[in-house]
């Protein structure tokens, strides 16, 4: 696989409701550098090259201009965000004209900057040989299942996994899931996939690679980012 056949899209059209924040959470500072700053260098340190999407908010899209120049964020496509994550992630597809039939995409959470770079090369790899990796990890907490007149049970944890990012694709192959049309169910690039008729093959996530979502993950993602 060469580099050119290698897309990363990343997807960056969430809003700062959870954060209480008027900035969206992938604009805000760990360690002084933006989040969606942090992990596009991951990215630049994993791969030896690869072409670049980042789906932004329209109205957002003049401030990260500003972002990319003042931090040197590497050459990217810009891709207009829909009102949902899926069509936010199928903007991005169609923007890429390749039709080889081994080319690869990774589509990755803006708030997700402690992801490492086994994690991303295993990825990349996976979906070259499978046509498919998501990493995944194994839930450590006590569960239980709400039911509707206000109980709980308990349920068995290891019947359930931890979905992660990046979750990559054969680009063929991902596209075509997408045009099948949007539904409630679809959470994730893997279940858009999967619902297309087509198997998920699994890699060894981390733990560590958590979704930034409330304000103490960013003091947790600056200890761990360790700058």
């Amino acid at each position: 696989m060469t580099a050119s056949n290698i897309y990363v899209i990343i997807v960056a059209g969430g809003s700062g409701k959870r954060m209480s924040s008027s900035l969206p959470k992938q604009f805000l500072s760990v360690n002084g550098t933006p989040i969606i700053v942090h992990t596009i260098n991951k990215f630049d340190k994993a791969l030896e090259d690869f072409n670049l999407i980042v789906v932004m908010n329209p109205e957002w899209i003049g401030y990260w201009d500003e972002l990319a120049h003042k931090f040197d964020v590497r050459t990217h496509t810009v891709v207009e965000g829909g009102a949902e994550r899926f069509f936010s992630v199928k903007n991005a597809l169609n923007s890429i004209s390749d039709s080889s039939s081994d080319a690869v995409v990774l589509i990755h959470d803006a708030v997700r900057p402690l992801v490492d770079e086994e994690t991303i090369r295993n990825v990349v790899n996976q979906s070259g040989e499978k046509g498919c990796s998501i990493p995944v990890v194994p839930v450590s907490q006590s569960l239980r299942e709400k039911s509707g007149d206000g109980f709980s049970r308990p349920v068995d944890r290891n019947n359930f996994i931890v979905v992660q990012t990046p979750q990559g694709f054969n680009l063929a192959k991902i596209k075509d899931a997408y045009n099948l049309g949007y539904k409630k169910i679809f959470t994730d690039d893997a279940t858009v996939f999967e619902a297309a008729g087509n198997e998920l093959f699994y890699t060894e996530g981390k733990s560590f690679n958590l979704k930034i979502t409330y304000p103490e993950d960013i003091l947790l993602a600056g200890c761990l980012l360790g700058e």
